[in-house]
C-alpha cells in the first residue's frame, strides 16, 4: 500500500520545525547530555572558545559536512539541544542557505538548513557571516552551502540563542574513503 502525505500536514510539520529553529535555547527542552565528553569521546576535551575567526587551514572540531539523512540529523539535533557542550568548538556544516529578515529590527538572519532522510522535516542552524551579505559572491536563499565557523551562543532582546559565528562559506573537500 501506497502511503500518501497531506501537503497541508508536509507545510504544518516544516513550519513547526522552522518555529523551533528559532525558539530561544533557554525555553527549549530536550534530552540532557553530560556536562562534558567522557575523555575517549571523539569531541574530547572541551576548548576555550578562541577569538579568531575561521578559516582556511582551521581545525575542525565537529565536521558534519559529509553526513546525511538521519546521522546528520540526530547529531544536529542533539547539537542544538544542549549547546553548552560545544561552545567554542569549530563546525564545518553543509546545507541550504536560507535567510529571514527580523521584522523588529530589520536586521538579517542567516541559516544552513539540513533536512531528515525522508527531507520532510528540516532543522537548521543559524549563522553571521565573516563577509557582508551584499557581497557579489554571497550566497542566495536555497543555494546549497558548507559553512566553516565557531559555535557561539549570543542575547538579543533578553534571549539567548545559538550560532556560528565569524562563518566563512569554504568548499567541501572530496568524499571521505
Amino acid at each position: 500500500m501506497k502511503m500518501k502525505f497531506s501537503p497541508v500536514l508536509v507545510a504544518v510539520a516544516g513550519g513547526v520545525l522552522l518555529v523551533w529553529a528559532l525558539v530561544p535555547v533557554a525555553s527549549r527542552r530536550g534530552p540532557r547530555f553530560p556536562a562534558s565528553p567522557a575523555p575517549d569521546s571523539p569531541l574530547g576535551a572541551l576548548p576555550a572558545a578562541p577569538e579568531e575567526s575561521p578559516g582556511a587551514g582551521t581545525a575542525i572540531d565537529i565536521d558534519l559536512a559529509h553526513l546525511r539523512g538521519p546521522m546528520l540529523y540526530s547529531l544536529l539535533y542533539e547539537i542544538l539541544s544542549d549547546p553548552a557542550l560545544y561552545i567554542g568548538q569549530t563546525v564545518r556544516l553543509r546545507g541550504v542557505h536560507r535567510s529571514f529578515p527580523d521584522p523588529a529590527t530589520g536586521k538579517r538572519h542567516h541559516f544552513c538548513f539540513v533536512a531528515d532522510a525522508m527531507a520532510c522535516c528540516q532543522q537548521g542552524i543559524e549563522f553571521s557571516p565573516a563577509v557582508p551579505d551584499d557581497a557579489p559572491d554571497f550566497p542566495r536563499n536555497g543555494d546549497e552551502i558548507t559553512v566553516l565557523g565557531v559555535f557561539a551562543l549570543y542575547e538579543e532582546d533578553g534571549e539567548t540563542y545559538v550560532h556560528l559565528r565569524d562563518a566563512a562559506f569554504v568548499p567541501l573537500p572530496p568524499a571521505l574513503p
